[in-house]
């Protein structure tokens, strides 16, 4: 089943895995939700963990390792456990239409290096590091998003989302 709204979409399989991927307009940004129904339990491995209620476990190697990294830890996980789990050129499924000479390498640069939570959150202004003080008190998260986009709106979207996370 496939249901679409306005620049929302999600997919739910006859399994009941469901994907829903939002657009926002303001941040130009995605929002994801990935829902495994407990009957999956066990069975998942990779990027969503193994499914199995202890969290020690879930950074699982493709060859069945596992890492113990902690899950607050972006820096960690990017650097040590999601690199395992890059698809190669030869495993993507997507396929590249010739817009621009976009390729496999248009989608895979492995030279980026993101923003980490996990580091130290730094805004641009004073004014701005209040205001999202002021919205955001103690959540991460929203701090996170504002510092890093320099826009209060975003962290208003990054309160929503927790709240439909928790809702799910």
């Amino acid at each position: 089943m496939i249901l679409v709204s306005h620049k929302s979409y999600m997919i739910e399989s006859s399994n009941r895995i469901s994907i829903q991927i939002e657009l926002t307009n303001e941040n130009d940004a995605l929002t994801f939700i990935l829902n495994v129904p407990n009957t999956f339990s066990g069975l998942t491995r990779g990027l969503v963990g193994f499914m199995d209620g202890d969290s020690s476990n879930d950074f699982m190697l493709p060859n069945g390792t596992t890492l113990q990294i902690d899950s607050e830890n972006d820096k960690e996980i990017f650097e040590k456990f999601a690199p395992h789990w890059r698809a190669s050129k030869m495993d993507s499924i997507f396929f590249y239409y010739d817009i621009k000479n976009a390729n496999y390498s248009t989608y895979n640069d492995e030279s980026f290096v993101p923003k980490f939570m996990s580091d130290e959150i730094v805004f641009s202004d004073r004014e701005l590091e209040k205001k999202a003080r002021d919205l955001c008190d103690q959540n991460r998260e929203c701090l996170f998003d504002v510092a890093s986009t320099n826009k209060l709106s975003a962290g208003e979207m990054s309160v929503a989302f927790e709240k439909t996370v928790e809702e799910i």
